[in-house]
């Protein structure tokens, strides 16, 4: 296992110059690692305390129950949720070592924006079916010329949307406001539904074939 994660990094890095320079590159994240961030890392999560709780309280009592369809239909049960500093409404999700499904999402500042964790684990979780599905609908010139990729994004944020409409439909509004909010996109109360469609536009049939397939994951077919 150790032979293969060295092969796989110095594929990434053949030269000598390019192993040098992540030398570098690793020895200046520890020595900040060290001087700064354990520190503060710590810090912050004292101060959090209370937020992880009401994290953990609206998850574990309220919405687990309402993503499980989905996550059990996608093979996405057993997992965790990483609270992190630095991520944002991206949100990152990989396998663990058990290939359990670990998603890191924000860690808010505030016990009342805890359902932004809710946000980007919709975001998170639905991100498996968009790029199957961009690629059914897309042109080889629309994947040279990075139109796919720039689908496969804006799919990601409409999928997290879709899937609140029918599991959740009280978190959908919150989450329109901030996807538009991490666009840098402001909109009025009346005008936020339009304004998302426009700032996250897929084509119709994309967007339709995502709808589709959120339908049928959760018809449990």
């Amino acid at each position: 296992e150790t032979a293969a994660r060295v092969a796989q990094i110095a594929s990434m890095f053949p030269s000598m110059a390019d192993r040098e320079w992540l030398r570098l590159f690793l020895a200046g994240v520890l020595d900040e690692q060290e001087r700064f961030f354990n520190a503060e890392h710590a810090r912050l999560v004292r101060t959090r305390a209370s937020v992880i709780t009401s994290v953990d309280s609206v998850w574990q009592q309220v919405y687990r129950a309402k993503f499980e369809r989905f996550l059990n239909n996608t093979s996405q049960r057993q997992g965790d949720l990483l609270l992190s500093l630095p991520i944002g409404g991206e949100g990152r999700t990989a396998l663990g070592p058990n290939r359990q499904t670990l998603v890191a999402v924000p860690f808010p500042a505030r016990s009342e924006d805890a359902v932004q964790v809710l946000y980007v684990l919709a975001h998170e979780v639905t991100g498996s079916l968009v790029g199957s599905i961009v690629t059914d609908n897309t042109t080889p010139a629309d994947q040279r010329a990075g139109t796919a990729d720039r689908y496969v994004s804006m799919g990601q944020v409409q999928a997290g949307a879709m899937l609140l409409s029918i599991i959740a439909p009280e978190l959908r509004d919150g989450y329109v406001r901030f996807y538009l909010a991490q666009a840098g996109v402001r909109a009025a109360a009346a005008d936020a539904g339009p304004a998302f469609q426009r700032t996250f536009a897929l084509p119709p049939a994309i967007r339709d074939a995502l709808q589709r397939q959120i339908d049928i994951v959760l018809s449990g077919i």
